[in-house]
Protein backbone atom coordinates (compact mmCIF):
# COMPACT_ATOMS: atom_id res chain seq x y z
CA UNK A 1 0.00 0.00 0.00
CA UNK A 2 1.86 2.97 -0.87
CA UNK A 3 1.78 6.32 1.83
CA UNK A 4 -0.85 8.23 -0.17
CA UNK A 5 -3.48 5.91 0.30
CA UNK A 6 -2.28 4.82 4.22
CA UNK A 7 -2.90 8.66 4.84
CA UNK A 8 -6.02 8.80 2.90
CA UNK A 9 -7.39 6.14 4.40
CA UNK A 10 -6.02 7.85 8.23
CA UNK A 11 -8.16 10.91 7.64
CA UNK A 12 -10.98 9.40 6.38
CA UNK A 13 -11.25 7.56 9.95
CA UNK A 14 -10.59 10.78 11.36
CA UNK A 15 -13.46 12.72 9.40
CA UNK A 16 -15.69 9.95 10.50
CA UNK A 17 -14.57 10.03 14.15
CA UNK A 18 -15.37 13.95 14.19
CA UNK A 19 -18.99 13.11 12.35
CA UNK A 20 -19.59 10.67 15.06
CA UNK A 21 -19.88 7.61 12.02
CA UNK A 22 -17.72 5.37 13.85
CA UNK A 23 -19.61 3.82 17.33
CA UNK A 24 -17.78 1.62 19.69
CA UNK A 25 -19.23 -1.61 18.14
CA UNK A 26 -17.38 -0.42 14.88
CA UNK A 27 -14.90 -2.74 13.64
CA UNK A 28 -12.15 -0.11 12.99
CA UNK A 29 -9.62 -2.64 11.27
CA UNK A 30 -12.32 -4.17 9.30
CA UNK A 31 -13.37 -0.53 7.94
CA UNK A 32 -9.78 0.58 7.07
CA UNK A 33 -9.34 -2.69 5.03
CA UNK A 34 -12.17 -2.27 2.99
CA UNK A 35 -11.82 1.21 2.73
CA UNK A 36 -7.62 1.10 1.70
CA UNK A 37 -9.39 -1.79 -1.03
CA UNK A 38 -11.41 0.32 -2.28
CA UNK A 39 -9.27 3.45 -2.86
CA UNK A 40 -6.56 1.03 -4.51
CA UNK A 41 -9.11 -0.78 -6.57
CA UNK A 42 -11.04 2.58 -7.22
CA UNK A 43 -8.20 4.78 -7.88
CA UNK A 44 -7.47 2.85 -11.32
CA UNK A 45 -11.53 2.91 -11.82
CA UNK A 46 -11.55 6.90 -12.25
CA UNK A 47 -11.80 7.52 -8.63
CA UNK A 48 -9.79 10.38 -7.67
CA UNK A 49 -7.65 11.37 -4.76
CA UNK A 50 -6.60 15.04 -3.74
CA UNK A 51 -3.91 15.29 -1.16
CA UNK A 52 -2.62 18.52 0.59
CA UNK A 53 0.56 18.41 1.72
CA UNK A 54 2.36 21.35 4.23
CA UNK A 55 5.39 21.53 5.82
CA UNK A 56 6.24 18.28 4.50
CA UNK A 57 3.01 16.60 6.31
CA UNK A 58 -0.32 15.70 4.26
CA UNK A 59 -2.55 17.77 5.93
CA UNK A 60 -5.64 17.62 3.86
CA UNK A 61 -7.53 14.97 1.81
CA UNK A 62 -10.36 15.20 -0.70
CA UNK A 63 -12.05 12.76 -3.20
CA UNK A 64 -13.70 12.55 -6.42
CA UNK A 65 -16.24 10.32 -8.39
CA UNK A 66 -16.76 10.57 -11.83
CA UNK A 67 -20.58 9.84 -12.60
CA UNK A 68 -22.25 9.61 -16.67
CA UNK A 69 -25.88 9.93 -17.07
CA UNK A 70 -27.81 10.51 -19.94
CA UNK A 71 -27.80 13.74 -21.08
CA UNK A 72 -30.37 16.33 -20.25
CA UNK A 73 -30.52 20.12 -20.47
CA UNK A 74 -27.08 22.10 -19.68
CA UNK A 75 -25.51 19.05 -19.17
CA UNK A 76 -24.88 17.10 -22.62
CA UNK A 77 -22.31 15.33 -21.69
CA UNK A 78 -23.79 13.39 -18.78
CA UNK A 79 -21.38 14.22 -16.67
CA UNK A 80 -21.15 14.97 -12.86
CA UNK A 81 -18.80 14.21 -10.08
CA UNK A 82 -19.26 13.90 -6.36
CA UNK A 83 -16.84 14.79 -4.07
CA UNK A 84 -16.19 12.92 -0.66
CA UNK A 85 -13.85 12.92 1.97
CA UNK A 86 -12.85 16.33 2.44
CA UNK A 87 -10.90 16.94 5.78
CA UNK A 88 -8.79 19.08 7.09
CA UNK A 89 -6.53 17.65 10.01
CA UNK A 90 -7.74 20.39 13.16
CA UNK A 91 -4.26 22.22 13.64
CA UNK A 92 -4.37 23.12 9.88
CA UNK A 93 -8.03 24.47 9.37
CA UNK A 94 -9.33 27.78 8.95
CA UNK A 95 -5.98 28.32 6.75
CA UNK A 96 -8.23 28.21 3.20
CA UNK A 97 -6.52 24.18 2.83
CA UNK A 98 -10.12 23.02 1.96
CA UNK A 99 -10.75 25.81 -0.03
CA UNK A 100 -7.74 25.19 -2.32
CA UNK A 101 -8.85 21.56 -3.03
CA UNK A 102 -12.29 21.93 -3.77
CA UNK A 103 -10.73 24.84 -5.90
CA UNK A 104 -8.61 22.64 -7.46
CA UNK A 105 -11.34 19.98 -7.91
CA UNK A 106 -13.47 22.22 -9.72
CA UNK A 107 -10.85 23.28 -12.41
CA UNK A 108 -9.85 19.70 -12.93
CA UNK A 109 -13.82 18.90 -13.91
CA UNK A 110 -14.12 21.86 -15.71
CA UNK A 111 -11.38 20.45 -18.25
CA UNK A 112 -13.14 17.17 -18.23
CA UNK A 113 -16.82 18.67 -19.11
CA UNK A 114 -18.43 17.93 -15.83
CA UNK A 115 -21.07 19.99 -15.46
CA UNK A 116 -22.61 19.25 -11.77
CA UNK A 117 -20.82 18.77 -8.61
CA UNK A 118 -22.18 17.92 -5.43
CA UNK A 119 -21.37 16.62 -1.66
CA UNK A 120 -22.50 15.93 1.28
CA UNK A 121 -21.23 18.90 4.15
CA UNK A 122 -21.09 18.79 7.48
CA UNK A 123 -21.92 22.16 9.60
CA UNK A 124 -19.18 22.95 9.83
CA UNK A 125 -17.46 22.79 5.82
CA UNK A 126 -20.93 24.50 4.56
CA UNK A 127 -19.19 27.86 4.36
CA UNK A 128 -16.56 26.66 2.33
CA UNK A 129 -18.37 25.37 -0.36
CA UNK A 130 -21.41 28.50 0.17
CA UNK A 131 -18.54 30.98 -1.05
CA UNK A 132 -17.49 29.15 -4.21
CA UNK A 133 -21.12 28.78 -5.26
CA UNK A 134 -22.70 25.87 -3.87
CA UNK A 135 -25.97 25.85 -2.94
CA UNK A 136 -27.66 23.25 -0.33
CA UNK A 137 -30.44 21.53 -0.24
CA UNK A 138 -30.29 20.08 3.93
CA UNK A 139 -26.44 18.11 4.36
CA UNK A 140 -26.59 17.87 -0.17
CA UNK A 141 -24.75 20.58 -1.57
CA UNK A 142 -24.82 21.45 -5.34
CA UNK A 143 -22.75 23.21 -7.83
CA UNK A 144 -23.78 23.31 -11.60
CA UNK A 145 -20.94 24.44 -13.60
Amino acid sequence: MSTSVAKFVELRMELFKELGEIKESTDINALKSATENFFIKETDNGFICWLAECDGQIVGSSGLTIFKRPPYEGNLYGLEGYIMNIYTIPQYRKKGIATIIVKEIINYVKKINVKKLWLHSSNNGRYVYEALGFKSNDSEMELFL
